[in-house]
């Protein structure tokens, strides 16, 4: 009966570990009274052994990176521009806090600009002079344990109707 009632409990604390899901890390306090024939098989545990502490790893999952952007003309002193805000703030760290935004901007596989910046959002101003023209805007969003995200999207640049 003794046996019975320890399997019960055993599976009770399974089932609560089980409970807290894979989102978050838990200490759960734990003591073994008699380890019985489940504890002696599944954790190896020998007769009389205390459990001060379970410590509960979850796997790390990387944070998910999402573009927003802004566009618009302004007007210069002697060419028109184009104002591209670009935002982050949508991007999800599941692990942890965020550590960097890493922007960058290409145009044909060329590398024309890079931000790298604890700020979700960035401004980048580009020339008109020969719009129409597509940009590849990259984004990567690393947490404090070195995971990244990364997100892609295209930009349009128009060419000014005068």
């Amino acid at each position: 009966m003794r046996n019975i009632f320890l399997y019960a409990m055993w599976l009770v604390l399974i089932a609560m570990l089980l409970s807290f899901g894979w989102a978050c890390a838990e200490v759960i306090p734990a003591v073994v009274v008699d380890s019985g024939w489940l504890p002696d098989k599944v954790l190896n545990l020998p007769r009389g052994t205390s459990i001060s502490r379970i410590n509960i790893m979850y796997p790390a999952q990387r944070p998910q990176a999402r573009i927003k952007t802004e566009r618009g003309f302004v007007q210069g002193l002697s060419d028109d521009y184009f104002v591209v805000d670009l935002d982050a703030t949508e991007s999800t760290i599941p692990a942890g806090a965020t550590v960097s935004y890493y922007w960058q901007i290409a145009k044909d596989g060329k590398i024309i600009a890079v931000y790298n910046t604890i700020r979700p959002r960035q401004r980048h101003v580009f020339n008109t002079g020969n719009a129409p023209e597509r940009y590849t805007v990259t984004l990567a969003v690393t947490d404090n344990q070195k995971l990244a995200g990364f997100s892609s999207t295209y930009i349009t640049i128009p060419a000014r109707i005068k």
